[in-house]
C-alpha cells in the first residue's frame, strides 16, 4: 500500500481498506488499511469538495486496536459490532474516525457529506435508546427489533449534531443517504414493518405492499439555523436545542454544558455528582457537607481553614 491510511494489515477475518486512484485510472495515490484486531469491513465512501474522504463500515475491533486519529466522534467501542466513520484527508492521513453504536449491534452502510464537511452517516442498529449515542431526532425511541439509524456529526468530527432511528415495529435496514444544498438528507433502505408502525407520510407510498419487504426513501430536514434562539447558529451550537450563549464546555467534549448531563466527563452524571464541572470518580466528600466533594471544596474537613 502508498502513504495512507495504514500500511499494515491489522488481523482478525478482515480489515476495511482505502484507496485513491488517480483521475485517469492509471496510478494509486494512497491505499491503506483501516481496522484492528477484530472484523472489520467499509461500506461506504464519499468526498467533499477538498478531496477529503469520509468512510463509513462496522467493526468489532475495540479502541485498544482500532486507529482513531487524534480526533474521533466516539472513541470507545460499545460492545457488539459498532459503526464507524473516518475522515481522511488529502493525502489519506487519518483526520479523526470512532465509533457509533450502542450495547447491541450496529452497522454503517451509506455516508455523504456536506458543503461544510459534515458527515451524514446510515445504517441499521438493534441497540436501543439506552446505549444509542440519540440526539435530537429524527426519533430517539428504538421502535424494536432493528431500526435504521441516520446522524449527522459535526465538521470537526467530535461530536453528533444530530441521530436517531426510523422505523416501525419490524426490521428495517438502512443502505444509502445524499444531502442536498440546504443540508436535507435523504435516505434509502427495506422495512418489513406492515403493522402501519414505520413513520410513513405523504409518500410516494404510505402503504406496505404484498412481499415479505419494501424499499423506503425519507427525507430528513435540516435543523433550523438557531432553534434554540442564543444567538449562535446551528452549525456552531454545541447545544442546538438549549439556549446558552457562552457555549461553556467544561469538558470540551463538543456537548457544552447546557445540554450535557456529565459536564466533567468523569462518568457521574450531574445530578448526582458533588462537584458537577471537577472529574473525580471516587466522589469523595470527607466532611458531609452540602459543600460539594473534596475536588471542588476548598475547606475539605470543614474546619472554617482553607485546605490551601
Amino acid at each position: 500500500s502508498k502513504v495512507a491510511p495504514d500500511t499494515t494489515f491489522n488481523g482478525g477475518p478482515n480489515d476495511a481498506f482505502v484507496a485513491k486512484v488517480s483521475a485517469a485510472g492509471t496510478a494509486i495515490i494512497y491505499a491503506g488499511y483501516l481496522g484492528g484486531a477484530g472484523d472489520d469491513k467499509g461500506t461506504g465512501v464519499a468526498v467533499d469538495a477538498d478531496r477529503n474522504a469520509y468512510v463509513t463500515g462496522y467493526t468489532t475491533s475495540n479502541e485498544s486496536t482500532f486507529y482513531l486519529g487524534n480526533l474521533g466522534p466516539d472513541p470507545s467501542f460499545n460492545g457488539g459490532t459498532d459503526a464507524f466513520v473516518a475522515k481522511l484527508d488529502v493525502g489519506g492521513a487519518i483526520a479523526y474516525a470512532g465509533y457509533l453504536g450502542g450495547a447491541g449491534d450496529d452497522f454503517g452502510n451509506g455516508v455523504a457529506v456536506d458543503a461544510s464537511g459534515s458527515a451524514f452517516i446510515t445504517g441499521y442498529t438493534n441497540s436501543s435508546e439506552s446505549t444509542f449515542p440519540v440526539w435530537i431526532g429524527p426519533d430517539v425511541t428504538f421502535n424494536g427489533n432493528q431500526d435504521i439509524f441516520v446522524a449527522k456529526y459535526k465538521a470537526a468530527g467530535t461530536a453528533i449534531e444530530y441521530a436517531g432511528y426510523l422505523g416501525g415495529a419490524g426490521h428495517e435496514y438502512g443502505f444509502g443517504i445524499a444531502v442536498d444544498g440546504n443540508g436535507d438528507a435523504y435516505v434509502t433502505g427495506n422495512t418489513s414493518t406492515r403493522d402501519g408502525s414505520f413513520p410513513a407520510v405523504v409518500g410516494p407510498s404510505t402503504t406496505y405492499t404484498i412481499g415479505a419487504w419494501d424499499t423506503i426513501v425519507a427525507k430528513i430536514a435540516a435543523l433550523t439555523d438557531d432553534p434554540d434562539g442564543d444567538g449562535v447558529e446551528n452549525v456552531a451550537d454545541n447545544c442546538p436545542f438549549a439556549a446558552n450563549s457562552d457555549q461553556t464546555d467544561s469538558d470540551s467534549d463538543g456537548m457544552g454544558d447546557a445540554c450535557d448531563d456529565d459536564d466533567d466527563d468523569d462518568g457521574v452524571a450531574d445530578s448526582s455528582d458533588n462537584c458537577q464541572l471537577v472529574f473525580n470518580t471516587a466522589q469523595t466528600n470527607t466532611d458531609a457537607a452540602a459543600d460539594g466533594g473534596d475536588a471542588c471544596d476548598s475547606d475539605d474537613d470543614n474546619d472554617g481553614i482553607p485546605d490551601t
